[in-house]
């Protein structure tokens, strides 16, 4: 049977916004007071400042990571801030462009990552500027981007909602696409007002990636479209999927769900805490699981 450890990360609990573990032996945490925990495979460090100012949903105020290996990250704040891990060292990069608050990062590999905001905007990043932003949901007021999984630098899927429907627009040969309906159904407007929308997407490969949203659902891709089925009566908040086929997501209850075989697991709780908020697995046999205490639960 799978076997849990909880790790405390951080300890004045500053609101730990997302986990990042490309190798089993590295992971990062950002947390929204602009700090950094680097995990090495034996132990976390203590907190590193790497903004410049602190303060929430202000200037310190970092949203995400991603980590294309063990040497090589990249963090996004609030305004428009960027940070590079490097070597061992973090040091800021360029602003990034749109509208000043990001929603997701991710770097499948060294010196390429996808971004989006939540007001529609996507670019890329290929370790010194940023280019190539554009608003593939149509730019109104009522789109916004969640998430975004790449594998590599011609493949990622963007998560977001427009007016009451789950879309993903997908990336490919430096292209987004156009925005495509991936639910059988409207979100209902109570829910898209209290905030319950697609909340994360990952890809193992460009014909095989998962969505989740807070209404229990998970969204299957195949290549060229989109299955939904509801497998938690919980809200889902993460999902992470290290190879195609299998998948880990966390819910609202701190229950972790396994994709395997096709099927999905029951929810299993590793969290008695609370809510997963995060989670990345960067082997089939090991998942990094964050909360919103600052814990880690590491699930083997």
């Amino acid at each position: 049977g799978a076997s849990y450890q909880i790790d405390l990360v951080d300890p004045t609990s500053n609101m730990p916004s997302a986990i990042a573990c490309p190798t089993t032996t590295f992971c990062v945490v950002v947390d929204q007071e602009g700090n950094a925990y680097v995990f090495h495979g034996s132990g976390w460090s203590p907190p590193e400042q790497i903004t410049s100012d602190t303060g929430l949903t202000g200037p310190g105020d970092l949203q995400d990571v991603s980590c294309a290996s063990a040497a090589w990250c990249v963090a996004v704040g609030y305004q428009n801030s960027t940070f590079v891990y490097s070597s061992g060292k973090w040091s800021e990069g360029p602003n990034y462009p749109g509208q000043g608050e990001m929603a997701s990062i991710s770097c499948p590999i060294v010196d390429f990552c996808a971004a989006v905001d939540g007001f529609d905007g996507a670019m890329t990043f290929d370790g010194s500027s940023w280019s190539g932003y554009t608003q593939p949901l149509g730019g109104a007021n009522i789109a916004s981007f969640v998430a975004v999984s790449c594998t590599g630098s011609d493949f990622c899927a963007a998560l977001g909602v427009t007016t009451t429907n789950p879309e993903t627009s997908l990336y490919r040969s430096g292209t987004w696409g156009p925005p495509v309906i991936i639910g059988p159904n409207p979100y209902p407007d109570s829910v898209v007002g209290s905030g319950n929308y697609p909340s994360s997407v990952s890809c193992a490969t460009p014909t095989f990636c998962v969505a989740v949203d807070w209404l229990g659902q998970a969204f299957a891709f195949d290549g060229s479209s989109w299955s939904a089925h509801t497998v938690d009566e919980n809200s889902l908040n993460t999902v992470s999927c290290p190879s195609s086929g299998l998948c880990v997501a966390g819910d609202g209850n701190g229950d972790e769900l396994t994709l395997t075989g096709g099927a999905w697991s029951a929810p299993a709780q590793v969290d008695s805490n609370g809510q997963i908020g995060e989670i990345s697995c960067p082997s089939v046999q090991l998942c990094f699981a964050l909360d919103p205490d600052g814990e880690v639960v590491v699930s083997k």
